[in-house]
């Protein structure tokens, strides 16, 4: 920031929006597309369990089918369609060992299985079902991190792009403000010169125009005179009644009277008449005076306030993440698997659970971290609320013009240029909180279901740890021998597999 304002360049303006929106939809593309695959992988399991007999659940083969005799095909083949209620139609050929086959289990009875309680077991799932939610709750949190590590910096970036705009607008409106005011105090200047000529000029009119009117009055005596010498010499009688020079002198006298009154009228009257158009040039320019103090005045104490001041206020119109659960996994245990498998169970339930711990404490961190980018978004919101006050106030300040200085200068088109680009400001800044808010909101569900797995894992290992008390009460450990035939009365001396004849500990 301090490059920029040093260097009197402005910062580019990015669209913020754009990043964010690619994001998300590259972030609901995978994930949708994830937990497609997990819930028809589900489904698929459950039908595969639930058609299975008891036995066959419990030894984990696959049934064989049916009993029934084939149909010959349309061209003499081999091949027949078995089909039992519930299960997939399965082909075999003539001669293949499993079609002659039958499970005992589910289609016979056997008196010593009459004896026994059955009872359907509860729904057991897979160990890869259960790395499968662990590494999608893993998943799930490292993208809630990166949505909001890319939210918090597009924040910040936000943050830091709105508050350079908000400086340099501010500070091109108080240039602007400066600059009007010099201006307008330039013209004041040249006010004060002009109303001091003009009382000057009409001081000195005013003056002549006396002095005229007091020359009039001084030839209304010579003029009497005058008048009255021609009256006494018209008493004259016959003879000495002539046009001598004297009655010349005095007709040319009074003539010259009167021409000297009636120019000195003239003269008066013209007088009155500048001095009339000169008093309204005054009342004007008092006026126009008058007005460029009041509106010094007023910018001035635009230019005056600051952020802090206590007299900025808003004016009313002054220009005139996914929603989704997932069911909690279980894995899948054997009631065979000896202590050592069990003690490498819980080895690598604590190691999950060390990651899971370790992956809470860095959600807790990145929520402190958006706590603290949301505190930033809403001290710079009300920040961008004071200059907004500012501006308000300045404009409306300036709508208090009077005459023709209510005029839509530089500055007044500059304040409602900042009006729009604050509210722009505010409206963005919102917008990312809100979605800020959203960020947070999703790792706090996030977290609270990491934190009820890790229970459930707690639990687990609890419930390991006592199955293998529980086992230590054998006399002889399972894990050192294991039967060369199956002794379930499905099969007649089936060989056992080699994962199943080998000792436990060798596994």
């Amino acid at each position: 920031m301090r490059a920029l304002e040093v260097s009197g360049r402005k910062p580019a303006r990015r669209d913020p929006g754009r990043g964010v929106l690619f994001l998300c939809t590259i972030s609901l593309f995978f994930f949708f597309f994830f937990l497609q695959f997990f819930f028809l992988y589900r489904v698929k399991a459950q039908l595969i369990s639930k058609h299975k007999c008891a036995p066959c659940q419990r030894s984990g083969r696959e049934p064989p089918p049916a009993r029934v005799q084939p149909k010959p095909a349309a061209g003499g083949g081999g091949e027949g369609v078995a089909w039992q209620p519930g299960r997939p139609t399965r082909r075999w050929g003539r001669g293949t060992p499993g079609a002659a086959a039958l499970c005992d289990r589910a289609l016979t009875l056997d008196p010593r299985t009459m004896a026994t309680p059955s009872f359907k077991p509860s729904q057991r799932f897979r160990l890869p079902d259960w790395h499968t939610n662990s590494h999608l709750l893993a998943t799930n949190a490292e993208r809630q991190r990166q949505a909001s590590h890319q939210i918090r910096q597009e924040a910040r970036v936000l943050r830091n792009e709105t508050s350079n705009q908000t400086i340099w607008d501010e500070h091109d409106n108080r240039t602007r403000l400066a600059e009007r005011i010099d201006s307008v105090n330039r013209w004041k200047e040249t006010l004060d010169k002009c109303l001091t000529d003009l009382d000057a000029e009409i001081d000195a009119l005013t003056q002549m125009k006396e002095s005229a009117e007091q020359n009039l009055q001084a030839k209304n005596l010579p003029l009497d005179v005058a008048v009255e010498c021609l009256t006494l010499r018209d008493s004259r009688r016959d003879i000495d009644v002539v046009k001598d020079p004297v009655e010349e002198e005095l007709h040319k006298e009074v003539e010259v009277i009167d021409a000297t009154k009636k120019a000195l009228q003239q003269r008066i009257s013209q007088a009155f008449e500048k001095l009339c158009l000169l008093q309204e040039a005054r009342q004007q320019l008092s006026a126009d005076h008058r007005d460029k103090v009041e509106t010094l005045d007023i910018d001035r104490g635009c230019l005056s306030l600051s952020l802090t001041s206590p007299n900025i206020t808003l004016k009313v119109d002054p220009t005139r993440v996914p929603d989704g659960s997932s069911t909690l996994q279980q894995w899948d245990g054997f009631s065979q698997l000896n202590r050592s498998r069990a003690e490498a169970e819980m080895k690598a339930a604590v190691e999950l659970r060390e990651a899971m711990a370790l992956t809470i404490a860095q959600t807790l961190e990145e929520i402190s971290e958006l706590q603290e980018d949301i505190r930033h978004l809403e001290d710079d919101l009300r920040r961008k609320f004071q200059n907004l006050k500012l501006c308000h106030t300045r404009l409306e300040s300036r709508t208090r013009r009077p005459n023709v200085e209510l005029c839509q200068d530089q500055a007044q088109h500059g304040l409602t240029d900042e009006v729009h680009q604050l509210e722009a400001t505010i409206a963005a800044l919102k917008h990312k909180l809100a979605q800020a808010q959203d960020a947070l909101d999703a790792l706090q569900r996030h977290l609270a279901r990491l934190q009820a797995d890790l229970a459930c894992k707690a639990s687990s290992m609890l419930l390991d740890a006592k199955c293998m008390d529980t086992r230590r009460k054998l006399a002889a450990p399972a894990a050192t021998f294991a039967p060369q035939v199956d002794t379930f009365a499905r099969t007649t001396n089936r060989t056992l597999s080699p994962l199943r004849t080998c000792p436990l500990e060798t596994l």
